[in-house]
């Protein structure tokens, strides 16, 4: 141990010295100074971990807010999209039952159409054959008739000159035929015999 200490610019003596032993004085200051230092930085740390902890949970809530506007958008959108799509499905599909149904009346005009024209050809066709059938009946009776006509012919010219004539029959109904020409366009023919002529 020194013997002397400096005071000023003279050395002193140690008497008056108080001797303070190195673990139990300045040692122990210099420690609880470092504790404390070391309890304010835990502290510190602690306070910013909270902070932190603080912020992150309010950027994930912002975050969260976020998202959900962002899907209430999306979802927005995708059903005014679906909207679109099915009115615009819809008219197509109103279009397409018109076209059908216009497809099938314009189908349905043209069966009828065709089934008209078939039906006239039909009929027209059974008009010409009875006109020809009425054309020959006429025929067939205008030659049973011309025979007939030559006996009155024969029986009224035998009243009128009393006598008994020979007929060329041929001849006779050869001018019958022309005369029924000129009038067999008529409805109606009507012939006066004198009775006396033909008794």
């Amino acid at each position: 141990m020194l013997s002397n200490v400096i005071r000023g610019d003279q050395l002193g003596s140690t008497e008056d010295v108080v001797h303070i032993p190195l673990q139990a004085g300045i040692f122990p200051i210099r420690h609880q100074e470092g504790e404390k230092k070391r309890l304010d930085i835990h502290e510190r740390l602690i306070h910013e971990a909270r902070i932190k902890e603080h912020e992150a949970k309010e950027s994930a809530k912002i975050l969260v807010e976020n998202a959900n506007k962002e899907a209430e958008k999306i979802l927005s959108n995708t059903k005014e999209k679906a909207s679109a799509i099915l009115a615009g499905a819809t008219k197509e599909k109103e279009r397409i039952e018109e076209a059908a149904r216009e497809s099938g009346m314009s189908r349905a005009r043209e069966d009828a159409k065709a089934e008209a024209v078939s039906s006239i050809e039909s009929a027209l066709k059974i008009l010409e054959e009875t006109a020809l059938n009425l054309k020959k009946t006429k025929s067939d009776y205008i030659e049973s008739a011309i025979d007939g006509m030559v006996d009155v012919i024969s029986s009224a010219l035998k009243g009128i000159l009393r006598t008994e004539i020979v007929l060329d029959n041929a001849a006779v109904k050869r001018t019958i035929s022309s005369a029924l020409s000129e009038i067999i366009g008529a409805d109606r023919i009507k012939i006066k015999i004198n009775p006396e002529d033909l008794s």
